[in-house]
């Protein structure tokens, strides 16, 4: 099981909806070791993202109507 997917837990996307999605990314990052923030690429906008250090990420991912939300991938190559 990759690093992103332990941390996101149903408990983290509870907070996504109460709190927002970068509200929700700053906990991860203050639980997680070994990681580190990084801009990810969803079509032409960036985003801030968790890459953790297995190579998988917990990153902010645009929604429908302007809402944000938190994936995790295993690698950068799985983003869209």
């Amino acid at each position: 099981m990759l690093i992103a997917d332990k941390l996101l837990s149903k408990a983290i996307q509870e907070q996504v909806k109460r709190e927002g999605a970068l509200n929700a990314l700053e906990t991860v990052y203050s639980k997680a070791r070994y990681a580190h923030f990084k801009r990810v690429k969803w079509g032409s906008q960036f985003f801030d993202g968790i890459q953790f250090g297995d190579g998988s990420l917990i990153a902010v991912k645009p929604g429908s109507f302007n809402s944000l939300t938190l994936v995790s991938l295993a690698s950068e190559k799985h983003m869209e």
